[in-house]
């Protein structure tokens, strides 16, 4: 895994402008082909973006586009009510002071600043520790739900942290949506968090 920058600025502006990015980004190739013996499912694709030292799986269909060396955008099918569900996951260096979910929490909080600095119509809805349950070197973490006014209605986000053991990492997860959406892409949000399986550092 190459050297993780902040990004914590990229992953508030509005939805809009993230979802502009897909014309100008690639897309992330999918992992492995699914190995002899298993026959693959015809609903779940599986990613493996360089750089970021994590895999996870996700709808078919919908679209994994690179932002930079540290972040992807999962996000709808163009077209359909899904095309303004967006899931950024990204790498952001750990604070230095604390353990693994003192540091993942004070992430959260300059994350919840952020939101206050940019909207004054802001309400949070939840903030509570966060279980990493996948595989690999993981450890705690800390979460929050949101809602703000963005530039064309109300937006609801959900922001994950999961510190790793290995090196002074998080990985972010935010997921954002237009208000009236947001319940219907958290099951999908949740079937990615359950399936991330992060992988050993390179040193």
């Amino acid at each position: 895994m190459s050297r993780p920058v902040r990004l914590l600025r990229c992953l508030l502006p509005c939805v809009v402008l993230l979802m502009a990015l897909i014309g100008a980004i690639g897309p992330v190739e999918a992992a492995s082909p699914t190995p002899p013996g298993q026959k693959p499912s015809p609903t779940v694709a599986e990613a493996q973006p360089p750089g970021l030292g994590l895999r996870f799986r996700y709808p078919a269909g919908w679209t994994v586009a690179r932002v930079d060396g540290h972040t992807v955008l999962v996000s709808g099918p163009q077209g359909t009510e899904d095309w303004l569900t967006t899931l950024t996951i990204s790498n952001q260096e750990l604070p230095a002071a604390g353990g693994a979910d003192q540091k993942a929490g004070a992430m959260i909080t300059d994350y919840l600043a952020a939101i206050r600095a940019r909207s004054g119509q802001h309400e949070v809805l939840q903030e509570a520790p966060f279980q990493f349950e996948g595989s690999g070197p993981g450890r705690g973490g800390a979460q929050a739900v949101v809602r703000f006014q963005g530039d064309d209605g109300p937006v609801r986000q959900w922001m994950v942290i999961v510190p790793r053991t290995d090196i002074p990492v998080a990985h972010v997860l935010l997921y954002s949506a237009p208000d009236d959406a947001f319940e219907r892409g958290v099951p999908v949000v949740q079937r990615v968090l359950d399936s991330l399986v992060l992988l050993p550092a390179r040193r």
